[in-house]
C-alpha cells in the first residue's frame, strides 16, 4: 500500500492523498515488488511525495476504508481465479468507494492457466492490464535491494508498471515552463 500526497485531483480534503492498496490475490505474483516499483516511479519520476507502508490488510482494515484504488494482481490459474473472487467480495464489503483494477501478473508456467476471457467471466470483469513474468528482471532488483526501473530500466516490464502508474495517477502533467523576467540595468 502507498499514499501519493499530492495538490492534485483526487486528494481528499483532510490532506491524506490518494490511497492506493496493492494486493497479490496468490503468493508470488508481484503485488509487493510492483508497489515499490509504482512508489518510486511516482516519487522519483512524478515528483510525489510518497509513503510506502507494508501492511497485514486481513488485521487492519481500516486500510481499506481509506484506499481510493485498489490494485488486485491475479494469476489466471483456477486457485487464483478463486481467491480473485474472495478478494473481490471483501473489497466490495470493506472498501467499496475504491476503484478495483485487475492486473494479470504472476508466473505462467508454473500452474494451469485458464482462458483469458473465461478468467474475466468468472470475476464478472476485464483484467485492467498485464504485467509480464520477469524473472532476470526480477532477480536483479532483488539481488541489488533496488525497485525494477532502477535494476532494469530498459525491461519491458517497466514499460508495463509505468503504465499502470499512468492508470492510478494519469497522465503524466508536462511542468510548466519557467519564465525568467529582468529588469534592465540602470547601471
Amino acid at each position: 500500500m502507498f499514499e501519493k500526497r499530492s495538490a492534485a485531483a483526487g486528494a481528499t480534503p483532510d490532506g491524506l492523498g490518494q490511497v492506493i492498496v496493492f494486493i497479490g490475490s496468490r503468493g508470488g505474483v508481484g503485488a509487493t515488488t510492483s508497489a515499490v516499483s509504482c512508489a518510486w516511479l511516482l516519487s522519483t519520476e512524478r515528483r510525489e511525495r510518497i509513503a510506502l507502508v507494508d501492511v497485514a490488510l486481513f488485521r487492519d482494515r481500516v486500510v481499506l476504508a481509506a484506499a481510493s484504488h485498489i490494485v488486485v494482481f491475479c494469476e489466471r490459474s483456477l486457485a487464483g481465479l478463486r481467491d480473485t473472487i474472495r478478494l473481490q467480495t471483501l473489497m466490495r464489503e470493506q472498501a467499496p468507494q475504491a476503484r478495483l483494477w485487475l492486473v494479470e501478473a504472476g508466473a505462467t508456467g508454473e500452474r494451469a492457466l485458464i482462458g483469458k476471457s473465461e478468467f474475466e467471466k468468472g470475476v464478472g470483469k476485464a483484467l485492467d492490464t498485464r504485467l509480464s513474468y520477469d524473472p532476470k528482471s526480477a532477480g536483479a532488483a532483488a539481488n541489488s535491494g533496488q525497485p525494477l526501473p532502477v535494476a532494469a530500466p530498459r525491461s519491458p516490464v517497466v514499460r508495463e508498471l509505468r503504465q499502470l502508474t499512468e492508470l492510478l495517477a494519469g497522465p503524466v502533467q508536462a511542468a510548466p515552463k519557467r519564465r525568467v523576467f529582468a529588469l534592465p540595468s540602470l547601471w
